[in-house]
């Protein structure tokens, strides 16, 4: 009876973090299912007052939810101040921003090895489902509301596709060091998901990233490259990107033959006139930007370019909730590269300092959601909480 209540406990576990996963990183297809698109609401209004009584419950929390929660108030204040998008901010970015982070911060807890399995599994099926949709429908499942992506498929446009193959990779890679010390075949065969999906439809800099990792992983992590390659070394090479790159678009032709390898321009597919314009709107609303909008406001602000963001997470960042935003997302970047730094696994260190670097680079050509950064960088500073160093053990 006893094994048959934990038993059943560990399977509720299972299916509440699921859904929450699933929910919270939800397949671009699901709003295209109309009655899937109706309960969304309701579920993620029912794990949000799940989550928040176990927030009540806990009476404490780690310090990066509380910077987490300041980012969310500060980025309410510019929405609000600015006429913006209230809707989004109270609910998309607010609630349920902070229902996972907490949800993520109570079943790493709860669990860590389960979770990081679960989220493996269920990303690693996700993107299976993807490409098997791009082999069915080659010519795109559905066009979006705005009719920019023409090609959509199970999970969205081939830009939004990384994040789900990222969130697959990085917990596989963690689940697997803590139950097998290794990675398995499993794992291996996600960038082999992946190139067969960018060979149907090219994203320069998601393929540059998967790239940068399996070499990091196969090749770079071995203690004569560890002294050079570690979080300073990528912080300073995207400082020195971005100020000389994005912030001030004057050498690109720097770029000139790696860009041709991929038939792209020096002006990275038009992203220079991106940043110059939300550097210019930036620049008129330093303090809080210009909040959180719909998207149909900044397409129509952005004028000739038809976009929905600044195509770089920093200025992105700096664009809509300005410097007060900026600065706490700089201060969480500053606590977990503390908190990765105490991880006593070397192998594993430096493949999450390489991740983060990786991703810091990727980020200066787009604007991830910010849910994925958040849930990644929560997901580094508990698994650094939660270390552990001395024998893998294997999952039971």
């Amino acid at each position: 009876m006893k094994i048959i209540c934990i038993n059943l406990r560990k399977m509720t576990y299972i299916v509440f973090f699921t859904i929450m996963i699933l929910f919270a990183f939800y397949p671009a297809y699901f709003s295209k299912i109309s009655i899937i698109d109706k309960i969304d609401v309701f579920i993620n209004l029912a794990l949000t007052f799940v989550i928040g009584l176990l927030l009540i419950k806990e009476h404490k929390s780690n310090l990066l939810v509380l910077y987490i929660l300041f980012y969310i108030i500060g980025s309410f204040s510019s929405t609000i101040l600015n006429h913006g998008s209230i809707a989004n901010a109270i609910w998309g970015n607010g609630a349920l921003l902070f229902a996972l982070i907490v949800g993520l911060y109570e079943g790493y807890k709860l669990n860590h090895i389960m979770f990081e399995k679960v989220v493996y599994q269920l990303m690693y099926v996700l993107a299976i489902i993807n490409l098997i949709s791009v082999f069915l429908f080659p010519n795109g499942m559905f066009a979006d509301d705005r009719g920019i992506y023409d090609v959509n498929f199970f999970l969205g446009n081939y830009n939004g596709y990384i994040q789900y193959l990222l969130l697959a990779l990085i917990c596989g890679y963690l689940y697997n060091m803590h139950a097998f010390g290794k990675m398995t075949i499993q794992w291996y065969s996600l960038f082999g998901i992946a190139f067969l999906f960018y060979s149907k439809h090219l994203s320069v800099t998601s393929c540059f990233g998967l790239i940068l990792i399996l070499l990091y992983h196969i090749f770079l992590n071995r203690k004569f490259s560890r002294p050079i390659l570690n979080l300073r070394f990528y912080t300073i090479i995207n400082i020195v990107f971005f100020f000389n790159f994005v912030w001030n678009p004057g050498s690109t032709g720097l770029f000139a033959p790696i860009l041709n390898l991929f038939h792209k321009d020096i002006t990275f597919t038009g992203r220079t006139a991106v940043w110059a314009w939300a550097k210019e709107i930036f620049l008129k609303n330093p303090l809080l930007g210009i909040g959180l909008q719909n998207s149909q406001y900044i397409f129509e602000k952005s004028g000739d370019m038809q976009v929905y963001h600044a195509h770089n997470l920093y200025l992105n960042t700096l664009f809509t909730t300005g410097i007060l935003g900026f600065w706490a997302l700089l201060v969480m970047f500053l606590y977990v590269s503390h908190q990765v730094k105490k991880i006593t696994n070397a192998k594993s260190r430096y493949f999450i300092e390489a991740i983060i670097g990786i991703l810091m680079f990727m980020s200066q050509f787009e604007a991830y959601n910010i849910k994925f950064i958040f849930f990644l960088l929560m997901l580094f500073c508990l698994y650094a909480e939660y270390d552990r160093t001395v024998q893998p053990r294997r999952y039971a």
